[in-house]
């Protein structure tokens, strides 16, 4: 039955959808597999999800921190550079 055969790009070719009038059931075994498969794969799915959400509100919590560390220290150097301004600013009027 080479008629029925389509080819497609590649050397691809499509086979006729029913051969000998026979089709194929899903058995309800196979039924019950997805439906165990797609069962595992949501609860996988929603373990990884409630991983990444800890770990990005732990990150999050790690950046707010570093910032605030960060803007603590440029206080402090602001601080000690308008003290040495000030004592340079002294000695410039003594002189």
């Amino acid at each position: 039955m080479q008629s029925e055969r389509k080819y497609f790009g590649s050397g691809f070719q499509r086979e006729p959808a029913f051969k000998h009038g026979y089709k194929r059931k899903l058995s309800s075994d196979s039924s019950e597999d997805n439906t165990d498969f797609d069962n595992s794969v949501t609860k996988l799915l929603r373990r990884n999800s409630e991983i990444l959400k800890a770990h990005l509100g732990t990150q999050n919590i790690n950046y707010e921190l570093a910032r605030n560390q960060q803007k603590q220290q440029t206080d402090i150097l602001v601080a000690a550079l308008g003290k040495l301004t000030d004592a340079l600013t002294k000695i410039a009027d003594k002189l």
